[in-house]
């Protein structure tokens, strides 16, 4: 949602300035991010990638080494923070996603619970963008009910509120004051998840840009909060008096969500009265029982028993044959998504706010009250509540209770294993682990190479001292290949954590996605990092008999070597005065110059394989080495490019 009205539209764009490219980015999820899904969809976007991801034929291989490329200059500032996840791939679709499980070496997979039991649930995407033409920076900030799967972008339908605001060159505490509770959010993620320095440069962001006018975040945090804690930091249904619209009298709530879960009489008044509601002044939009959602939807029958008897109307979402606006003006019956969505619409009198929220309505989200007025929450949870936008829903009929479609919650499995971190540094991996200290945690680490990959045992996990977490040191060198995963087991359950690949840039630039030969990958990257720099486009480079193609050279015989000669030396030192233009103009300085030590060694074997071809033919690219090398040399551009 960008406007004061519900749009229809696709999570997957950005309204960040066509000119911008991508600094950092954090996205927060319930479920195992997809990794095909962040390959094909999300990432090709927001790098803003040539190439397409889908193509058959001699396209993919560029695609692959772009996107990975493009990781690696991010160098782990591409964050993704979930529930721990237990979920082994299965099927079509997941092997087709596990192809890309290399991904996460350059991503951080970070999960929340280091250091008590927490549930992430929040859809949180932060994007921090800067142009490439001037000093303008930009953070994009999503809030919505979308986790990072494929099906909850093609197979439901999300609610969503996103903004793009231009920062400010320095922060401010009044600015940082601004957002509300979103930074103190960002920091117990941060802390949850082990990373509170990873996630600390996003809270920064925040001190940088001014909150919109009519915006306030509610927030939910795991744990058991007292009420004088609350006073201070609202969390949960505590936060809720802080979206209600202004004037006196009892505030209605309206809510669409596709969970509720377990709520008494009692419970429903207590929830009630945190926003001076109460349960008579509310209405649920549900379905009934032949709605073809049904199989998605969960509300116990209990609920619906305490909701009758507390007064709160059911409102039908459409009829059992359903109607040609199911959820939306725009969405016809035809379309087979299922409602995602969590909206909370607030109003009194002639004032009113709608929360979008990644909340179900549910104690988990909100918190269970006990008779000392402290909450205990279960999951992170993040929405946010705009002013003045009316709920999309106002005109359903009366759904009869006796029509109301009911099913238990599925109950959740006891877990050994809470927590888990597994990072390399290039000569050893470091694993963490938070489980229950009567359980006895094993693993063994995994490397990436296929089929048959390097494998070492994770030797016994010790307590750190003063803490709860374990920790264990594998030793792991590059020449074992790289390692991708830690298998970690207790019991019968198995957890398997990505291990982040931690090396400086430079240890890492000649790797190459695992789909792909090494020498044919380093081949791949030559041609587009001259592509970047004014050569020809990648895949049209060289021919084999030594013409160069989509250059001016077009028209030269391919037999005259000294004119083909000629044409590669004015291509090549063309490269070389586009880099010096570039490192001249460029805002990101060190960019530019880790670019020039490649782009040299790149035309270094480029007068190897020019030299293939014909003896004489690879003087143009031993001219733009020497050139090359000459501007390296200069005071200031040393360092840098080591």
């Amino acid at each position: 949602m960008s406007s004061q009205v519900f749009g229809w539209q696709s999570l997957l764009h950005t309204d960040a300035p066509v000119d911008c490219q991508l600094e950092q980015a954090l996205f927060t999820t319930y479920d195992r991010a997809d990794e095909q899904l962040l390959a094909e969809h999300l990432l090709p976007m927001l790098l803003r990638l040539d190439r397409d991801p889908t193509a058959d034929g001699p396209e993919r291989p560029y695609f692959l080494v772009e996107l990975d490329e493009r990781l690696k200059k991010l160098n782990g500032r591409l964050i993704v923070v979930s529930s721990a996840v237990r979920d082994e791939h299965d099927g079509d679709d997941d092997a087709a996603s596990g192809m890309y499980s290399w991904l996460w070496r350059h991503i951080r997979y970070l999960t929340v619970g280091r250091d008590r039991k927490a549930v992430q649930h929040s859809k949180l995407w932060i994007l921090h963008w800067k142009s490439r033409t001037t000093a303008s920076e930009y953070v994009e900030i999503v809030v919505s009910s979308a986790n990072l799967t494929r099906d909850a972008l093609r197979g439901q339908l999300q609610a969503a509120w996103r903004v793009c605001l231009e920062l400010s060159p320095s922060g401010t505490e009044r600015k940082r004051a601004g957002w509300g509770i979103l930074p103190t959010f960002l920091h117990e993620l941060g802390t949850s998840a082990g990373a509170k320095e990873q996630l600390k440069p996003f809270s920064e962001l925040l001190a940088r840009a001014e909150c919109p006018d009519g915006v306030t975040f509610v927030a939910s945090v795991p744990g058991k909060h007292t009420t004088m804690r609350l006073r201070q930091t609202p969390w949960g249904s505590a936060g809720l008096s802080k979206v209600m619209p202004s004037g006196n009298g009892t505030v209605k709530v309206s809510i669409l969500a596709p969970f509720v879960g377990s709520w008494s009489g009692d419970s429903l008044k207590k929830w009630c009265a945190k926003f001076r509601g109460k349960p008579d002044a509310l209405k649920l939009v549900w379905i009934g029982e032949s709605h073809p959602w049904a199989a998605q939807w969960i509300m116990p029958r209990a609920t619906l028993i305490s909701l009758e008897e507390t007064g709160a109307q059911l409102l039908r979402l459409t009829d059992d044959e359903g109607s040609a606006h199911r959820f939306h003006l725009e969405h016809r019956k035809e379309d087979p998504r299922w409602s995602h969505a969590k909206v909370y619409s607030f109003e009194r009198r002639h004032s009113q706010g709608l929360l979008i929220t990644s909340a179900n309505f549910s104690a988990a989200a909100w918190g269970k009250e006990d008779h000392n007025g402290s909450l205990t929450i279960e999951n992170f949870e993040l929405g946010v509540c705009v002013e003045d936008v009316a709920f999309p829903f106002s005109k359903l009929t009366k759904l009869p209770s006796c029509q109301a479609w009911t099913k238990e919650h599925p109950s959740r499995p006891s877990v050994s294993i809470h927590w888990a971190r597994a990072d390399w540094d290039g000569s050893q991996v470091l694993v963490e682990v938070r489980g229950q200290e009567r359980d006895e945690v094993k693993g063994v680490i995994l490397g990436a190479e296929q089929p048959n990959p390097a494998t070492r045992p994770i030797p016994p996990l010790r307590l750190v001292s003063g803490g709860h977490v374990l920790t264990a040191e594998v030793k792991w060198t590059k020449s074992m290949g790289l390692p991708s995963v830690a298998r970690l087991t207790c019991g019968p359950e198995v957890l398997s954590v990505p291990i982040f690949d931690g090396r400086k840039l430079i240890d890492k630039e000649s790797d190459a996605p695992p789909e792909l030969d090494p020498n044919e990958a380093e081949r791949l990257r030559d041609e587009l990092l001259f592509e970047a720099y004014g050569g020809p486009v990648a895949g049209d480079v060289i021919s084999r008999d030594g013409d160069l193609r989509g250059t001016p050279s077009d028209s030269v015989l391919a037999d005259s070597y000294a004119v083909q000669g000629h044409e590669r030396a004015r291509l090549y030192l063309g490269m070389v005065d586009k880099w010096a233009e570039t490192l001249a103009s460029e805002r990101q300085e060190e960019s530019a110059h880790r670019d020039g030590a490649r782009l040299a060694d790149a035309l270094r074997r480029q007068v190897e394989r020019d030299g293939k071809i014909q003896a004489t033919l690879c003087i143009g690219a031993k001219l733009a080495v020497e050139e090359m090398d000459l501007l390296l040399k200069q005071p200031g551009r040393q360092n840098a490019t080591k």
